[in-house]
C-alpha cells in the first residue's frame, strides 16, 4: 500500500504540462484511497 501511494505522489506531475487534467480529483480523494484502505480487496495490508 505504502509503496503503490509513494509511486503515485512521487511523480513530478509538474513535467507532466495537461497530463495532470486526466486524473481527476475526486478519483484521489475517493476510489485511490478507498482502494488502499480496503482490507477485503487488499488482504496482504
Amino acid at each position: 500500500r505504502c509503496l503503490v501511494m509513494h509511486s503515485f505522489v512521487s511523480v513530478k506531475w509538474q513535467n507532466h504540462g495537461n497530463c495532470v487534467r486526466l486524473v481527476p480529483k475526486d478519483f484521489i480523494l475517493g476510489p485511490l484511497v478507498e482502494g488502499l484502505n480496503d482490507p477485503v480487496h487488499h488482504k496482504d495490508f
